[in-house]
C-alpha cells in the first residue's frame, strides 16, 4: 500500500507593494518571494491585492460552479482572465464615474465593518493559476525587480486574490472606532495557510491556524508622523492595523534592529515576538568592470524627469532646449553628486543642496548635482530652492532610470549622498556600494546599523558637516579607495544568498515551533529568537 505524499507547509505572502513602484518596499517585496519560493521547506503563494485601485474581479473558488458546468477548463480561463483585466485600472473619463467609485469605495467599507462587527462573512481569496497567466505575473508583479532566470520560479504557481482593496479594509477598521475603543478589521479565510507574511501592518484578522509575520519596514508613521504623506489618514491606517496586529499575536520580522526598537518604544509588550533579518538588495546592482563614465551624460539627458515641469527648464523650443543640455553635459568633463530617493522633506534635499552650493563656492565649480527619484509629497519649498539651478543646467532631476544606468551613476559618482532624517533600512547606500561607489551618509543609528564602518558620516542638520564629510570623500584619495573596499564587502551582508538561509532557517523554526507560537508559548519564543535577535 502507497503512502500519501506529505504536501509541504503553506506560506502566503502579500504581493500589494509589487503591483506598483519600482524601488524600497515593492522592490523588497519581489526579492522575498523569490526567496520564499526557492526555500524546499515550504511551498509558497503570493497573494494578489490592490491598494487604493480597483476592486479585483474574483479568480477561481474552492469547488467553483464553473468547473461542474459544460466547457469547465474554457468558463475557468474565462474567470481568471476576467480577473486579470480587472487589475488594470480602467480609465475614468467622467467625473460621475469618479464619484461613482468613490462612493463604492465608501460603501464596500461599511459593509465589511458591519459584517466583520456581527461576524457575518469573511473575505474569500480565491485562485489564479500563474502556469496560465505567467506573462501578467511576471510583467505585473515581477520584472521590474528581478532577473530573467527567475521567471519560472515566481510564475508557475497559484496566486491568491484578494478582490478588496488594502485601502478599503483600512477604513472599514477606521470605522469601528466610532463604536469600539479598538479596531474590528475584516476575517480573511486564510485557514489553508501555514504562515502568512504582510508586507506593513495588515488591516485584517485572519484564521485561527495561520500564525502571522509582519515584514516590519519602519514605525515614521507614528514617530515621525510629520514627514509622511495624507498624514492623518496614513498614520491612523498604520498605527491602528499594527495595534490589532500586535493584539491578535502577529510575529514582527523586522528590516533593521533600530526599526525593532522603535517598534518594541510603542509596544514593549511584543519584545519575544520581534525579530531581524535585514533588506534584500537586487541582483541587478553589482560591480561592472564594463561600466564606462563617458555614458554619464548620456544617461542623464534621456532621464531627464519631463513629466513634472518642476523638474526641468523651460524651453521655447525644441532647438533650444538640445543646445542647452549640449552645452551642460557634452561642452566640457564634470563632475557630480548622487542623491537616489523620493523628494520629500525626510529625505533631507534640502540640506545636501546647501552642502552643494558650499562646496561650488569653495570652488567646485564643475560639480554638478543629479537627483534620482520622483516628486512625493510637501515638495514644494524644497524644489523652489532647486529651481534656478535647474534652469542654469547644474542640477539634474531624474526620473524612471533602470538599474543598468543606475549602476554607472553609483560607480562614478564623487559620492552617493544619503542625507535622510530617519530610515527604516535605505537601500540606496548599499546599492552604491554594490556598483563600486563612495557613501556619504547622514549619522543616524540605522545607517550606522546598515552601512557599518563603510561610509563617511555627517549630521544631518549642520550643512558645514554635510558639506565636509562630502570634501574628504573628494579630496582623500587613500580614504575613497578605503571606503569602495569597505563598502562592496559591507554590501555582500544583503545579497540573496545571504539572507535566503536566514529565511530557510525562520520558516523551519516557526513551523516546528507552532503550536507554540499558535498559543504565544513564550519559554518558546525565548528559545527560538533570543539566542539569535538578528537571523
Amino acid at each position: 500500500m502507497k503512502r500519501a505524499k506529505m504536501s509541504k507547509p503553506k506560506v502566503l505572502l502579500e504581493l500589494r507593494p509589487a503591483m506598483d513602484g519600482f524601488a524600497g518596499i515593492p522592490q523588497e517585496t519581489r526579492l522575498l518571494f523569490s526567496i520564499l519560493r526557492s526555500l524546499d521547506n515550504i511551498e509558497a503563494e503570493g497573494m494578489i491585492q490592490t491598494g487604493g485601485g480597483p476592486f479585483l474581479l474574483p479568480a477561481l473558488k474552492d469547488n467553483d460552479k464553473v468547473l461542474k458546468m459544460s466547457y469547465p477548463l474554457a468558463r475557468a480561463m474565462n474567470k481568471m482572465s476576467r480577473m486579470v483585466l480587472s487589475a488594470y485600472e480602467r480609465p475614468e473619463v467622467t467625473k460621475f464615474e469618479k464619484i461613482q467609485e468613490y462612493f463604492k469605495k465608501k460603501l464596500t467599507a461599511r459593509v465589511m465593518f458591519l459584517s466583520s462587527m456581527f461576524k457575518l462573512s469573511k473575505v474569500k481569496l480565491t485562485k489564479l493559476e500563474g502556469k496560465r497567466f505567467d506573462s501578467f505575473i511576471w510583467t505585473k508583479l515581477f520584472s521590474k525587480s528581478l532577473t530573467s532566470d527567475k521567471y519560472d520560479l515566481v510564475t508557475k504557481c497559484d496566486f491568491a486574490v484578494n478582490t478588496v482593496p488594502w485601502h478599503v479594509m483600512h477604513t472599514a477598521g477606521i470605522l469601528s472606532l466610532n463604536y469600539f475603543k479598538s479596531p474590528i478589521f475584516p476575517y480573511i479565510d486564510t485557514k489553508k495557510y501555514d504562515i502568512f507574511i504582510s508586507q506593513t501592518p495588515y488591516p485584517a484578522r485572519i484564521h485561527k491556524n495561520t500564525i502571522h509575520i509582519v515584514r516590519y519596514h519602519d514605525a515614521i508613521p507614528v514617530t515621525h508622523p510629520h514627514f509622511i504623506s495624507d498624514k492623518a489618514r496614513h498614520q491612523a491606517h498604520h498605527y491602528n492595523a499594527l495595534f490589532e496586529n500586535v493584539k491578535d499575536g502577529a510575529y514582527f520580522c523586522c528590516v533593521s534592529d533600530f526599526t525593532r526598537q522603535q517598534l518594541l518604544s510603542i509596544f514593549p509588550e511584543v519584545e519575544k515576538r520581534a525579530f531581524v533579518i535585514h533588506n534584500i538588495i537586487s541582483p541587478f546592482y553589482f560591480y561592472d568592470k564594463e561600466a564606462d563614465s563617458n555614458l554619464v551624460p548620456d544617461i542623464i539627458h534621456s532621464r531627464i524627469n519631463l513629466q513634472k515641469e518642476e523638474c526641468y527648464p523651460k524651453f521655447f523650443n525644441n532647438k533650444e532646449k538640445e543646445l542647452f543640455y549640449h552645452k551642460k553635459l557634452f561642452g566640457k568633463p564634470f563632475k557630480y553628486l548622487l542623491i537616489v530617493s523620493t523628494v520629500e522633506p525626510r529625505k533631507n534635499h534640502a540640506r545636501l543642496l546647501s552642502a552643494w552650493e558650499m562646496l561650488r563656492a569653495k570652488g567646485y565649480r564643475d560639480l554638478k548635482l543629479i537627483v534620482v527619484g520622483d516628486l512625493g509629497w510637501d515638495y514644494d519649498l524644497i524644489m523652489k530652492k532647486f529651481r534656478s539651478w535647474i534652469d542654469m543646467g547644474e542640477v539634474f532631476f531624474l526620473n524612471k532610470v533602470p538599474a543598468s544606468d543606475l549602476r554607472v551613476l553609483y560607480r562614478f559618482a564623487e559620492a552617493t549622498v544619503c542625507p535622510s532624517f530617519v530610515e527604516g533600512f535605505d537601500f540606496s547606500g548599499v546599492e552604491a556600494m554594490r556598483c563600486g561607489g563612495v557613501v556619504a551618509a547622514s549619522d543616524i543609528p540605522v545607517h550606522r546599523e546598515v552601512y557599518k564602518d563603510a561610509c563617511e558620516y555627517f549630521n544631518p542638520h549642520s550643512t558645514v558637516s554635510t558639506a565636509q564629510a562630502i570634501k574628504s570623500i573628494m579630496e582623500n584619495t587613500n580614504r575613497r579607495e578605503e571606503l569602495i573596499q569597505k563598502g562592496f564587502k559591507v554590501s555582500e551582508c544583503y545579497t540573496y544568498e545571504a539572507i535566503l538561509p536566514m529565511w530557510q532557517e525562520l520558516t523551519e523554526k516557526v513551523l516546528t515551533h507552532k503550536e507554540a507560537f499558535l498559543n504565544e508559548d513564550i519559554s518558546v519564543q525565548k528559545q527560538v529568537f533570543e539566542p539569535v535577535k538578528n537571523f
